[in-house]
């Protein structure tokens, strides 16, 4: 969805407003001829203008409800579409594998040509009136003049006044038929400028960037007090009544079975949901209070999350490490360190260009575990007072886990570490280990009885 918006609906909403401009120009120049032909012959001015008006008004009526109903259609066939496009690339293996290659094909195609015809549709709709119109009124002009040639003075009268009305119908009609024209376009583009609409409309946090969030110290604790979390209003809690609190400095182990809450309760931590009942304190400030937005970005500036699935960027080991850094702003000597540290440096040194290499789309030209340990020496290059590991070190075997687990721990005495495991030696050496199950603080175990896990 935010990429169809992003791709089509800012064209679409770009069509809306190019058209209200069009509109507005034809009708200053129609205005004007018909106060010259209302000068010139009211009554017949008057009859001409009724014809018209009350042609394209039904046109237009009739054509409304098509066209908005196309461009809801529309969006959900773009929605689709790339759906398609990702669920096929983004699994690209099994669509081989499982050769589904026809199947996403298929969809592509029945999907794409819907759209063609909905978009022919709208063409048509905005055009066929200007054809019909122009061959009515030549129409009338032919049997007018028929007519007026048994009339006295039709050489005269008639003829300068039928001249009149032609020329002038020379440029109404193009300028009527450019505003239903317009008209139908933005019906056809409504769908796609409301969502444009909706987007700028949401609300935002005001005069972030301008606010010194970078200045946000995290000295003593965090505190999660009786947070419980859930989807929706009528869902049911994923997070239930948690108590507890980290100090700077420790090196907490968090475990529990796959659907305990280990993954909301570190998006929780992270800022990224909202309790729906309880708070997040920090050094006593609630990161989540809508008076003071600034906190949560400056605690989130203090942050580094290293996920599973590591997003690699098709660019150089030094950009990936760097995430985020202006290639000219980074610091080469620190990126060798921290890949070090994270037990790459000797693999990238290997390779033809080094750190230069460009490690392809999401990183395809290197293994999962080369990847994680990109992501892990780009969670060190933050230098972050807080670093999560995701199951981070999951793709890695275990000579080289243990290791990068060494790395870490040499910086715990400077930074707080959270660590999310299944392999339990990824936690014996942590200060404290929290279990989870189903939501809740199952257990907080210690010292000797996290070295008997």
């Amino acid at each position: 969805t935010i990429i169809n918006s992003i791709v089509n609906n800012i064209i679409s909403t770009i069509k809306v407003v190019d058209r209200c401009l069009a509109i507005s120009t034809s009708i200053i120049i129609i205005i004007n001829i018909l106060i010259a032909l209302l000068i010139f012959n009211r009554s017949v001015s008057i009859i001409v203008g009724l014809i018209l008006f009350i042609f394209y008004f039904f046109i237009s009526y009739y054509s409304k409800l098509k066209l908005k109903s196309n461009s809801r259609i529309q969006v959900k066939k773009q929605n689709k579409q790339i759906k398609i496009i990702q669920e096929s690339l983004g699994a690209i293996k099994e669509t081989i594998i499982f050769n589904s290659r026809n199947v996403y094909l298929e969809n592509y195609k029945k999907t794409d040509k819907s759209i063609r015809n909905l978009t022919a549709n709208n063409s048509f709709l905005a055009a066929f009136p200007r054809y019909t119109i122009e061959s009515f009124a030549l129409f009338i002009l032919t049997l007018s003049t028929l007519f007026l040639r048994s009339e006295e003075g039709f050489v005269k009268g008639s003829l300068v006044t039928l001249g009149v009305f032609a020329l002038a119908s020379q440029r109404l009609i193009p300028n009527l038929q450019l505003i239903y024209n317009s008209l139908s376009a933005i019906r056809a583009n409504s769908e796609q400028a409301a969502n444009i609409v909706q987007i700028l409309n949401m609300k935002i946090t005001e005069n972030i960037v301008s606010k010194n969030f970078h200045s946000f110290k995290f000295n003593k604790s965090i505190k999660f007090e009786n947070v419980s979390f859930k989807y929706s209003e009528s869902g049911e809690e994923i997070i239930k009544n948690i108590n507890f609190e980290l100090f700077k400095g420790e090196n907490i182990g968090i475990i529990g079975k796959t659907g305990s809450g280990k993954s909301t309760l570190i998006d929780l931590f992270l800022g990224l949901l909202q309790p729906s009942r309880g708070r997040l304190l920090i050094d006593g400030r609630d990161i989540n209070d809508p008076k003071k937005p600034e906190v949560l970005f400056g605690w989130q500036n203090l942050l580094t999350y290293v996920p599973q699935n590591i997003y690699l960027m098709d660019s150089s080991i030094n950009e990936n490490i760097a995430f985020g850094i202006p290639k000219n702003n980074i610091d080469k000597d620190r990126v060798i360190k921290c890949a070090k540290q994270a037990r790459i440096h000797e693999f990238i040194k290997s390779m033809n260009k080094g750190y230069d290499t460009f490690v392809g789309e999401r990183g395809v030209r290197l293994s999962g575990g080369q990847i994680q340990r990109i992501g892990i020496a780009r969670a060190l290059y933050k230098q972050s007072k807080i670093i999560i590991f995701d199951e981070a070190t999951s793709a890695l075997d275990y000579a080289t886990e243990l290791e990068v687990i060494k790395s870490i721990r040499t910086i715990h005495k400077t930074c707080t570490i959270i660590m999310i495991a299944h392999r339990m030696n990824n936690i014996r050496n942590c200060d404290k280990v929290i279990e989870i199950e189903s939501g809740k603080i199952n257990r907080v175990i210690y010292g000797d009885d996290i070295k008997n896990l």
